[in-house]
């Protein structure tokens, strides 16, 4: 399926005809990736570790279309903040990501990214107070 619909979308100048190949493309990675999961488990459909895999698969892949269409946005939008917004903005993030960690009982490794990320917000915060009364 992957094959032939992706050597037929890159062959064809219809545009239905196109997307039609697209959606069979897909449908051919989603077979290709639940063997995957089920090759890494050895059977085992029901394996934490394919659970895993998969969500931070989709995660990852989610995150680069994001940046790779947005770069020039973000890049811009980069540029023109200051110092402590930025640490306030990455202590966010920090913080955020602490759900990872907790969502697969991982209480310790969990905590302390909260903390840390709580507290890079607050310095951050405490920066960016600073640099406005400048």
């Amino acid at each position: 399926m992957v094959v032939v619909a992706g050597w037929m979308g890159i062959s064809s100048d219809h545009p239905t005809w196109r997307r039609v190949y697209a959606v069979v493309f897909g449908f051919g990675g989603g077979l290709i990736g639940d063997e995957v999961g089920l090759l890494l488990t050895f059977g085992n459909y029901q394996s934490q570790l394919t659970y895993a895999f998969f969500i931070g698969l989709i995660c990852f892949v989610t995150l680069a279309i994001l940046l790779v269409r947005f770069r020039a946005d973000l890049k811009q939008d980069l540029s023109e903040i200051e110092r402590g917004e930025v640490t306030v903005h990455v202590g966010l993030v920090i913080a955020c990501a602490s759900a990872l960690p907790f969502a697969f009982d991982f209480l310790l490794a969990g905590s302390v990214c909260a903390l840390g990320g709580i507290t890079l917000a607050v310095v951050g915060t405490v920066l960016h107070r600073r640099q406005k009364r400048v």
